[in-house]
C-alpha cells in the first residue's frame, strides 16, 4: 500500500475508534449530564455553546487556509512556504486572540439581557469568561496544530483526541459525583483543551523538524493570500450557524428553554454522524491539494468518486438504524419523557444522510479553491432553514425547527451541490446519480431493511436487545456491502492494511 493511503486508513480507524467512543460515552453521561444539571441549566448549557459558537467564527476561515496552503506545500516539498504560512497565520491568530478575549469580557459584561435571575446570572458570567478564555488561547495554536494533518500524520492528531476526551468524561464523572454541576464542567473543558493545544504544538514542531517559529517567515503578503481564501470559508461556516446552530435559539425563542433539551437529543444524534462524516472526509482533504499541487487533476476526481461511494455506505446505515431503532433507543438511554425526540429525529436523519453522503463535495471544492459557488448555496440554505423554521415553529413545534432545516438541506446538496461538482471535475452526472449515489444506496437498504423486517417485532427499549440486533444488523451488512458494494480494487483499498498479507499478494491499488 502506498504511504498516502496507509495513512489515511490508519486515521480513519483512529477515527471511528474516537467516533465510537464518543457515542459510547454520550450513552452513559449524556443521560447522566442532564439529570444532574436538570432540563433549565442543561438548556442553558446548550445555549451558550450555541453563543460561544459564534465567537469561534472570529477565525474567519483562516484554519482551512492553513490546511489548504501548507497541504499544498507539502505536495510541492516547499519547505519555506510552509514556514512563511504558518508563521504569518500565527501573528493573525494572535490578533484573533485577543479579539475575542474582549469580545468575551464585553459577552460577560452584557449577560443580564440574557437572563435576570441574580444566581443564574453569575453562572453565566462564570461559564461566559471561561469558555471564551479557552477558545481564544486556543487560536494561536491552530496556526501550527493543522501541520501534523496537512502531513497526513493522524495517528498523533486522532490520539490526542481520544486522550482529551477520555479524560475530559472521566472529569466530569468524578466531579459530578462529588456535587459538583455546570461551573466544574466550564473548566473541566478549559483544562483538558489546555492540555490538547500544548499536545498538538508540542508535536507538530517535533515531527517537522524544517517548522520554526521565527519572524522572519511572517509575510505581509501572505496575508492577503490566506484572506481572499478564508474568507468564502468564513462565508460558509456563518452559513453553517444558520443550519445547524440556530435551532436552539429558534426553540428557547418560540417554545422555550426547557425544549431545547428535548430537541437536543435529536439534534446530538445526527451530529454524531454528521461530526463522524466531517472527521472522515477530513483526512482525505490535504491529499486532494496535494494532488491538486501536484497537477494531478484525474487523481482527484477518482479519489472524489472513490470516497463518495464510501461514505454513502457509511451514512446509510447509521442513518437508517437511528431511524429503525430510534424511539426505542431514546425512552431506554433518556426516559419515555424525552420520546417528543422522535419524530425529530424522523425529520432530522434522512436529511442529513442525504448531505452528508455527499460530504466529499465540499471538502474537494474547497482543497482545489473552487469553493465560491458552494459558499453561496451554502449561505442560502442557511437563509432558507432560519426562515422556514420561524414559519413552521409556530405551527408544527419541534418538528416545524427540524422541518426548518430539513428541506433546504435536502434540496441543495442532493439537487445543486452535486450538479456543480460533476461541472467542475468533469464527471457524467446521469452516472453520478445512478452508479455513485443510487445503486449504492439500493445496496445498502438491501443490506438493512430484511434483517430488521424479520426482527422487528422482538424490538423494545433494552440495551441488551438493541445491541444484539445492532451487532448482527452491522455484521450482515457489512458482509453485504464487502461482497457486493466493492469490486476487488476496492476491497484491497479498503481492506488491504489488515488482509493484505493473507488474501492478496499483488500491490494494493493508488486510489488514495
Amino acid at each position: 500500500m502506498n504511504n498516502r493511503g496507509s495513512k489515511i486508513i490508519t486515521g480513519f480507524f483512529l477515527k471511528t475508534i474516537y467516533m465510537a467512543l464518543s457515542i459510547v460515552l454520550a450513552f452513559f453521561m449524556m443521560p447522566f449530564i442532564l439529570h444532574s444539571l436538570g432540563d433549565k441549566m442543561y438548556g442553558l448549557w446548550i445555549l451558550l455553546g450555541t453563543i460561544l459558537a459564534y465567537i469561534g467564527y472570529l477565525d474567519m476561515g483562516v484554519s482551512s487556509a492553513v490546511s489548504r496552503f501548507v497541504s499544498r506545500a507539502v505536495g510541492q516539498n516547499d519547505m519555506n512556504e510552509i514556514n512563511e504560512i504558518s508563521n504569518t497565520t500565527f501573528v493573525i491568530y494572535l490578533f484573533i486572540g485577543l479579539i475575542t478575549l474582549v469580545v468575551t469580557l464585553l459577552l460577560v459584561f452584557l449577560a443580564g439581557f440574557l437572563v435576570k435571575s441574580p444566581e443564574d446570572l453569575s453562572i453565566v458570567r462564570i461559564l461566559l469568561f471561561v469558555l471564551g478564555l479557552n477558545i481564544a488561547i486556543g487560536f494561536p495554536t491552530r496556526a501550527f496544530g493543522g501541520v501534523l494533518n496537512a502531513n497526513l500524520r493522524y495517528e498523533i492528531s486522532e490520539s490526542i483526541m481520544l486522550t482529551e476526551l477520555l479524560l475530559r468524561n472521566l472529569l466530569i464523572f468524578i466531579f459530578f459525583s462529588l456535587g459538583y454541576r455546570i461551573i466544574a464542567l466550564g473548566i473541566i473543558v478549559l483544562s483538558t483543551s489546555m492540555l490538547s493545544y500544548a499536545l498538538y504544538l508540542f508535536f507538530a514542531f517535533r515531527i517537522s523538524r524544517y517548522l520554526k517559529l521565527d519572524i522572519k517567515f511572517f509575510k505581509t503578503k501572505k496575508i492577503g493570500e490566506i484572506f481572499s481564501y478564508s474568507a468564502y470559508t468564513f462565508i460558509n461556516r456563518l452559513a453553517g450557524i444558520l443550519i445547524s446552530r440556530i435551532d436552539a435559539l429558534v426553540v428557547t425563542i418560540f417554545i422555550g428553554l426547557s425544549a431545547v433539551a428535548h430537541y437536543s437529543i435529536a439534534a446530538v444524534m445526527v451530529s454524531y454522524l454528521s461530526n463522524f462524516i466531517f472527521n472522515i472526509v477530513g483526512l482525505i482533504g490535504p491529499v486532494f491539494s496535494q494532488d491538486e499541487g501536484r497537477g494531478d487533476m484525474d487523481g482527484v476526481k477518482q479519489k472524489f468518486l472513490f470516497t463518495t461511494k464510501l461514505f454513502v455506505y457509511i451514512t446509510v446505515f447509521i442513518g437508517t438504524m437511528m431511524i429503525l431503532y430510534g424511539k426505542p433507543f431514546i425512552i431506554r438511554w433518556i426516559g419515555a419523557n424525552y420520546v417528543d425526540a422522535y419524530p425529530v429525529l424522523l425529520t432530522l436523519a434522512p436529511c442529513t444522510v442525504i448531505a452528508m453522503m455527499q460530504a466529499p463535495i465540499s471538502s474537494v471544492l474547497f482543497n482545489i479553491s473552487k469553493q465560491k459557488f458552494l459558499v453561496y448555496v451554502t449561505m442560502a440554505e442557511g437563509i432558507f432553514n432560519l426562515i422556514l423554521s420561524i414559519i413552521l415553529v409556530k405551527k408544527y413545534g419541534l418538528v416545524g425547527v427540524a422541518l426548518g432545516t430539513a428541506i433546504p438541506m435536502i434540496l441543495i446538496r442532493f439537487l445543486i451541490q452535486p450538479i456543480y461538482v460533476c461541472h467542475v471535475l468533469k464527471i457524467n452526472k446521469v452516472n453520478y446519480y445512478l452508479d455513485t449515489i443510487g445503486i449504492c444506496c439500493f445496496k445498502s437498504l438491501l443490506g438493512i431493511l430484511p434483517v430488521f423486517w424479520i426482527f422487528s417485532s422482538y424490538v423494545s427499549p433494552s440495551y441488551n436487545i438493541l445491541f444484539i440486533f445492532g451487532i448482527i444488523q452491522f455484521i450482515v451488512y457489512g458482509l453485504v456491502i464487502f461482497l457486493w458494494g466493492f469490486g476487488k480494487e476496492e476491497r484491497a483499498l479498503v481492506f488491504g492494511r489488515i488482509t493484505k498479507k493473507l488474501m492478496w499478494k499483488e500491490p494494493l491499488p493508488n486510489i488514495i
